[in-house]
């Protein structure tokens, strides 16, 4: 799956250790749960963290809800749970990786 790369503007604020928000490992990168989006560092500046396209988690039999022991990250409309370094959001009666 590969991310779209849109650069966050008007971003005065570092992320880092201690700035506030819910950092997680996202494949390869960290991101930081912001405001509803999801930002990583990316050669001096923030991008959105965002998927492209449509992918469906197979073979995921793992609820994700309320004390189901995974992070969970508000990303716009919806919740994300972090599961094995990448995000799952319900869609459908399945999970999409995000």
């Amino acid at each position: 799956m590969t991310s779209t790369h849109t650069e966050h503007t008007g971003h005065d604020h570092h992320h880092g250790d201690a700035c506030g928000h819910t950092a997680f490992q996202h494949g390869d990168h960290t991101d930081f749960a912001h405001d509803g989006h999801l930002h990583r560092e990316h050669s001096g500046h923030y991008d959105e963290c965002e998927p492209s396209g449509h992918v469906v988690c197979s073979g995921h039999d793992h609820e994700h809800g309320d004390g189901c022991g995974h992070v969970a990250v508000r990303h716009g409309d919806h919740v994300d749970y972090v599961h094995d370094g990448h995000r799952h959001a319900a869609h459908a009666g399945h999970y999409d990786d995000h």
